[in-house]
Formats: C-alpha cells, sequence, structure tokens
C-alpha cells in the first residue's frame, strides 16, 4: 500500500482487506506521520470483519504500543464500529 486514498474508501464501506490495509499504512507511516493508535483501530475492526490476516500484523504492531494506546485502538474501533453498524453504508455507495 502506498497512500490512503484507494484503501480508505473501501475501508470505511467495511472491506476488510482495505481495512488491514490502512493498518498497515497508519502503523508503516505511508500517508503521514506513523500512528499506532490508528493502525490498531483498522487492524482492530478488520480482525472484527472477519480478516485472518490482520492477526500476525496486529500481534507485531502491539509489541511497540503501551498498553494506554491499545486500550486507545480499541475504544476507537468500537465507537467506528457501532456507527458504522448503527449507520450503515447502503450498497448503492459502497465502492467495493
Amino acid at each position: 500500500p502506498t497512500g490512503d486514498s484507494d484503501a480508505r474508501p473501501s475501508g470505511i464501506g467495511g472491506h476488510a482487506g482495505a481495512q488491514n490495509d490502512l493498518g498497515v499504512m497508519y502503523g508503516n507511516g505511508y500517508t503521514r506521520s506513523r500512528d499506532y493508535v490508528e493502525s490498531y483501530m483498522w487492524f482492530e475492526i478488520a480482525a472484527r470483519n472477519g480478516n485472518t490476516t490482520v492477526v500476525g500484523n496486529r500481534k507485531a504492531l502491539r509489541s511497540r504500543m503501551t498498553d494506554a494506546e491499545v486500550e486507545a485502538g480499541m475504544a476507537l474501533a468500537r465507537d467506528w464500529l457501532h456507527w458504522h453498524i448503527a449507520y450503515p453504508v447502503p450498497s448503492s455507495r459502497r465502492l467495493y
């Protein structure tokens, strides 16, 4: 992955592979400064959406984070999932 312009719409739309890609991009700083919390958020969302590749990525990232950062990433994921379950993207507007 080289930028979030391609992965972001699909990730937001619920595509677990794109969500994993966003986690990789934020964790490595491909799009802007490195953000482990946002990276962990996307990995958590991808895992909850059934992506199995994310398990190793999330474990590797976790080893570089504090407990507080992990909790913050999990809280962001819970909030994101709450809003996207309560207000899903209509299938006519999905990009995947």
